[in-house]
């Protein structure tokens, strides 16, 4: 019995075709880091979007409250400078005190900050919006150097 040709083919560039995607999604594939000053020159376009940002983090405070159900909820806050501008970075996350910790440890050090952008509008001016603008990460990780 031989085997088709035009099979094999297609069975090899399939099995490659699944090997490029599983690897893609696994996370080797790189992140599109976003400027700061992109973020400022247009922060409604942001608004609700997710965006990876780098630079150095500063802790600048803490934030305490409660959850939907009202659990206890903190984290610091850090603002993140990427030599284009700076943005206040919130972190909130379960009150866990080595968690807390490990993430405020960062603080003086560079940072890859996975995070969803708030731009509240605050005021109305004759020459445009004022926005309140924050990110809010759902995820922080040291840059590897």
């Amino acid at each position: 019995m031989r085997k088709d040709p035009r099979l094999s083919r297609t069975m090899s560039i399939g099995m490659v075709g699944m090997v490029v995607l599983g690897w893609s999604l696994s996370g080797h594939c790189m992140e599109e880091i976003t400027p700061v000053a992109k973020i400022w020159a247009n922060p409604s376009a942001f608004h609700r979007h997710d965006v990876v940002l780098e630079g150095a983090l500063k802790l600048i405070g803490r934030w305490e409250g409660t959850d939907v159900l009202g659990l206890p909820t903190c984290g610091p806050i850090f603002k993140l400078d990427d030599d284009s501008g700076d943005i206040p970075v919130m972190y909130v996350i379960r009150c866990d005190a080595a968690e807390v910790g490990k993430v405020t440890a960062m603080a003086g050090g560079r940072a890859i900050v996975h995070a969803t952008i708030e731009a509240a509008t605050v005021i109305s001016t004759a020459d445009g919006s004022e926005y309140r603008t924050r990110a809010m990460a759902t995820k922080i990780q040291r840059e590897e150097k």
